[in-house]
């Protein structure tokens, strides 16, 4: 039976066009949503989910290789990482944890440097600066090396319980990664959300090193989708979902590298997980928010309008807004703005500074401090 990589069309892949679009489409507005109400919260709420995230991000990529990095342990990495120096009574797990989280940090905020061969190597030997994967002594910061293109799938398990993968030879690596990594680098390759499945599955079936193939893919795939929020934080997990399901997650990719190149099932697959993952970020992003209607005081309905503005101005950096940017804000008139402003002041919630065209609007004091109640 041939393998993907065997098919004369390949790197090229195919899939179901409407289909993939359609969740494309589907997957971009969920996106669009997140960073909406991200945009809506503090800068300590936004640190918060994403600092999460990163750690479930991290700890859950690396138990899909079965490395048990708990999440306190990736934790306190990640303040080793942030202090710029590693602690002077580490253990070996405590290094292991570091490379990864090193490699990681580098490869999801430095957005402007192309990812080359070298940049590759040298995350993976973080990986494993011992050079053991388990009981097994491994090759690192290289191609894997062997000549039949067989290689471990259970990584640290004991010698006898070695099973083998085919992936294509060592001695072409050097061009396939190449190849990828070309069009890894070009920004008009594909829809992002397209190029980010693709990556991941690209990488698990080269296969290009004796371990740590699935941690450089979870990498490069979190690395697309932070370029493709402008930088903005990352505050939901894939990782986390392919772990969830890690049994299909691999039984798919075996299915993937012995079929004929159509990847239809792996894209709807791997987007079902990318908004299971955007949809448990709204959760959190839901728990973490404070609502208005939640600490106001009074019988007193308020309009769509007014409780997103005020949502906003609870949980995120501008306190005070004029009339002009509620107009903006909500897509009212002028006239409009003003009756909800007024009204908001009449039910003691908003309270007025200045006069005339200087005129902004704050939230009352007691508004605000029932809020710091509600979220201490």
């Amino acid at each position: 039976m041939n393998r993907i990589y065997e098919i004369t069309s390949w790197p090229k892949l195919s899939w179901n066009t409407n289909n993939i679009n359609q969740k494309i489409s589907t997957l971009k507005y969920e996106m669009g949503r997140i960073q909406g109400k991200i945009e809506g919260l503090s800068e300590d709420v936004i640190q918060k989910i994403s600092h999460e995230a990163l750690i479930k991000d991290i700890s859950n990529s690396a138990l899909l290789e079965s490395e048990n990095f708990c999440l306190g342990s990736v934790e306190n990495s990640l303040d080793r990482y942030n202090a710029q120096g590693p602690s002077a009574t580490m253990d070996i797990k405590e290094k292991q944890i570091d490379g990864y989280v090193d490699a990681y940090m580098n490869c999801r905020f430095t957005n402007d440097t192309i990812i080359t061969a070298a940049l590759l190597h040298q995350w993976q030997q973080n990986f494993f600066p011992f050079s053991r994967s388990g009981f097994f002594n491994i090759v690192t910061g290289f191609w894997r090396l062997d000549g039949l293109g067989l290689i471990p799938t259970t990584q640290g398990m004991s010698p006898k319980n070695k099973e083998l993968l085919k992936a294509p030879k060592g001695s072409t690596l050097e061009a396939e990664m190449s190849t990828f990594l070309n069009w890894y680098n070009n920004a008009d390759s594909n829809d992002v959300l397209i190029k980010c499945a693709l990556a991941h599955l690209y990488i698990q079936v080269i296969q290009p090193y004796e371990d740590g193939n699935t941690r450089i893919a979870c990498m490069l795939c979190d690395r697309l989708l932070i370029n493709q929020k402008n930088n903005h934080p990352n505050v939901f997990s894939i990782s986390e979902f392919l772990m969830k399901d890690k049994t299909v997650y691999f039984e798919l990719l075996e299915d993937m590298r012995q079929g004929n190149g159509d990847v239809t099932d792996w894209l709807n697959w791997f987007f079902d997980k990318i908004s299971l993952a955007f949809e448990c970020a709204e959760q959190k992003i839901k728990n973490l928010a404070t609502d208005i209607t939640d600490i106001v005081d009074g019988d007193f309905e308020l309009n769509p309008r007014q409780i997103s503005v005020l949502n906003g101005m609870l949980n995120g950096p501008i306190r005070t807004i004029n009339a002009n940017v509620w107009s903006k804000k909500t897509q009212v008139t002028f006239d409009t703005a003003l009756s909800d402003i007024q009204d908001l002041i009449n039910k003691q919630i908003l309270q007025k500074q200045g006069a005339g065209k200087a005129a902004k609007y704050s939230l009352q004091d007691t508004i605000s401090l029932k809020k710091n109640i509600t979220l201490a």
